[in-house]
């Protein structure tokens, strides 16, 4: 017969204190949860609060062209680079503007292509800017720092003057 004080824990040896495993099992779910909350909280805040700012193409490109432009050019193969990055520049603002990739063209090519979704005028710029840039990029020509200040403020005469269209040209 059982008697008062005793209980089942008592017969078979369980006090009724916890053991101290479940001391660290507790704080460790615990710990858990909490981790799980905070993650939650910042996905919840990526999706929602945190907006990507998002640049047009126009705004981009004529910040790139004030960083070239604002750029010290002192040697051969820094004119090299900066006409590299002027005709990258431009490329991808006429790429993003019209949907069609041109930046894998050559120049030649870009201007060809580039007169299906742009208007003369446009063409024209381009055409005299892309002028001596082959042979500055790819010869031994020295660009001069004038004519490439120059061919930056023709780009972003050209920026400022195109508009997307509705149908192209050539269909």
């Amino acid at each position: 017969m059982i008697n008062k004080g005793e209980s089942i824990r008592d017969i078979y040896g369980l006090w009724y204190e916890q053991p101290v495993i479940y001391f660290w099992i507790e704080r460790f779910i615990i710990l858990c949860l909490a981790f799980i909350i905070v993650l939650l909280i910042y996905f919840l805040y990526q999706k929602y609060a945190y907006k990507k700012r998002f640049i047009l193409p126009k705004d981009r490109a004529l910040q790139d062209l004030f960083e070239l432009q604002s750029s010290v050019i002192q040697t051969e193969e820094d004119s090299k680079k900066a006409y590299f990055r002027l005709s990258l520049i431009i490329k991808e603002y006429v790429s993003s503007l019209y949907h069609t990739s041109f930046v894998h063209l050559t120049d030649k090519e870009f201007i060809v292509h580039a007169s299906l979704y742009m208007s003369f005028d446009c063409v024209d710029i381009l055409r005299k800017i892309f002028q001596d840039m082959t042979r500055i990029k790819f010869e031994h020509q020295v660009g001069i720092v004038e004519k490439l200040r120059h061919d930056i403020e023709q780009s972003i005469i050209l920026i400022k003057k195109t508009t997307p269209v509705d149908t192209t040209k050539g269909s």
